[in-house]
C-alpha cells in the first residue's frame, strides 16, 4: 500500500516533468510559423474510469496536438498561456514533491520505530 502511494506521487511527477518539456518546446516556437502547439492529456483520462492507484499507474500521458487557431501565422502558441500553463504545472510539482517527502518521513519513521 504504502509503496503503491509513492509510485503514484512519482507517476504525477513524471507526467509533471512531461508537461514541463512539452510547454518548453512551445514556448520555444511560440514565433515559428505553422507551429501547432502541443499539450498533455493525462487528468482526464483518469476521470474516465474508477480512480484506484491500480489503474492511475496503468494510465499514460498522451501528448496531442491543439488545432486551434486564431493567428495569423498558423501558429496555435499563446506565450501567455503556455506561461501560465507552465506556472500552474510548477505548483503541482512542488505540491507532488512535499507529498512525496511526507511519505518518505513517515516510512523513514516507521523504520526507525517513530510513529
Amino acid at each position: 500500500m504504502f509503496d503503491q502511494n509513492i509510485n503514484v506521487v512519482a507517476k504525477f511527477l513524471d507526467v509533471s516533468a512531461l508537461r514541463h518539456k512539452v510547454v518548453a518546446h512551445n514556448i520555444a516556437n511560440v514565433n515559428t510559423s505553422n507551429f501547432k502547439r502541443k499539450e498533455v492529456v493525462f487528468e482526464d483520462l483518469l476521470q474516465n474510469g474508477s480512480a484506484d492507484n491500480k489503474r492511475l499507474l496503468k494510465v499514460k500521458p498522451q501528448v496531442v496536438e491543439v488545432e486551434e487557431n486564431e493567428r495569423v501565422d498558423d501558429n496555435s502558441t499563446y506565450l501567455q498561456d503556455e506561461v501560465g500553463t507552465l506556472t500552474k504545472n510548477n505548483l503541482l510539482q512542488q505540491a507532488y514533491l512535499r507529498s512525496l517527502t511526507f511519505q518518505i518521513r513517515g516510512l523513514n519513521g516507521a523504520i526507525r520505530g517513530h510513529f
